[in-house]
């Protein structure tokens, strides 16, 4: 048995669902979530009020619809199968959360005997 599509208006109320979080998240990054009011949010997103409210819900619910949004942008549900079904999830995870500091662009002043070996390469002038 195949899965049933979706008709127009369940794609269209799914396209509206995302132009609203999509706003919502502009507005929270650049303003905050406690300067951010759901009219706000209406007028970028193109909708009314009440279809935030109907087709998301208050506020705080447009925060948890964010979450799982961008749990499934980060494909955090593949992510979470790899670290259970690898070798050593523990290290995994601190790995994820601690990963490798990145090389420096210069050598320490330990590792070079003067600067002029520190600013090999680098162009002059």
């Amino acid at each position: 048995m195949s899965a049933r599509r979706p008709n127009r208006r369940e794609v269209a109320a799914a396209e509206t669902r995302r132009e609203i979080l999509r706003a919502a998240r502009r507005l929270f990054a650049e303003h905050g979530y406690a300067s951010t009011s759901v009219q706000q949010v209406a007028e970028e997103s193109g909708v009314a009020v009440q279809t935030i409210y109907s087709s998301v819900g208050s506020k705080a619910a447009l925060v948890l619809a964010l979450n799982d949004l961008i749990d499934e942008e980060a494909d955090i549900g593949k992510l979470a199968a790899e670290i259970s079904e690898g070798p050593d999830p523990p290290r995994l995870i601190a790995q994820a959360v601690h990963p490798p500091s990145p090389k420096p662009l210069l050598p320490s002043p330990t590792e070079c005997a003067d600067t002029s070996t520190a600013l090999e390469g680098w162009p002059s002038g």
